[in-house]
């Protein structure tokens, strides 16, 4: 081939890569290019092809998959490592402390704050039986006996949060909530699909189901205790000045932010003592 039906084939080639699932047709003038000028992609089942793994915009991925999900999590996900490192900095001491872990998926936040406080006594709570059972098997490895895992759906409706009654040995001393409240808000349509969770589609319901979801934490603390949000800014959702005046109005103290960078953040509070 001369040079341009070279890099006009190349080009066709990358936009292939690019948008795999697109309905079209190889078209080009040179005359090195006429016998493919009618070839058209042969489509398979989107669902099932490995080719999701190309596409890192929605939908893209196995997400509902929980094996897939935390082997992806820090490839899809870079910043959220760096997020849960700042926050297990920004926690206080909690050796010994009953600890909840929020929307706790594979087990990733549990197993960090785990390794920095190894008597800290771990509650996981997630919807997803089979992350749960992820989550266990990697505190398990950890020798994190202490760890508990309740399968609940958490519903944005100002409830105290699964494992916070007298009867379950009191509030939580801290609960930390890693990417978990915008899920919990409004869970992504592969997720609610597979659990059966409700759905909202307005941004009236979103910023309600947050103030909810919020007031539950703070119902299920002590006076003094603290809550730790980490996640990244997405349309739609509160920003990080937001999520503090939420917080600030719900009646936490002690409101800001532990870190920032592009759009992941780590907001931490506290329920004011006695």
């Amino acid at each position: 081939l001369r040079s341009s039906s070279l890099s006009a084939t190349l080009h066709l080639m990358r936009s292939y890569l690019l948008w795999p699932h697109r309905d079209w047709r190889l078209v080009a003038s040179s005359a090195g290019l006429a016998a493919v000028s009618s070839w058209q992609p042969k489509r398979y089942a989107e669902a099932e092809s490995w080719k999701r793994n190309l596409l890192f915009q929605s939908p893209s991925g196995f997400w509902s998959d929980d094996a897939w999900y935390d082997a992806q999590l820090h490839r899809r996900l870079p910043l959220a490592e760096t997020m849960l490192q700042e926050l297990v900095w920004a926690l206080p001491p909690i050796s010994g402390k009953r600890v909840a872990d929020l929307g706790s998926g594979t087990g990733r936040s549990a197993a960090a704050i785990a390794t920095a406080y190894p008597t800290a006594r771990l509650t996981l709570l997630d919807p997803d039986a089979g992350r749960g059972a992820i989550a266990l098997q990697r505190l398990s490895r950890d020798g994190q006996a202490q760890a508990h895992f309740i399968c609940c759906a958490m519903a944005a409706d100002g409830s105290t949060l699964p494992g916070s009654s007298s009867a379950d040995g009191g509030p939580y001393d801290c609960i930390v909530a890693v990417q978990a409240v915008r899920h919990i808000v409004a869970p992504p349509a592969h997720y609610a699909a597979k659990l059966g969770l409700a759905t909202v589609s307005t941004e009236d319901e979103v910023r309600q189901g947050y103030r909810q979801i919020l007031q539950g934490i703070f119902q299920s603390l002590p006076p003094g205790g603290h809550v730790f949000i980490g996640d990244h800014v997405v349309h739609g959702h509160p920003g990080v000045f937001e999520h503090c005046l939420l917080l600030h109005d719900l009646g936490f103290v002690d409101v800001d932010v532990a870190w920032r960078e592009k759009d992941w953040f780590v907001v931490g509070a506290r329920r004011p003592p006695e």
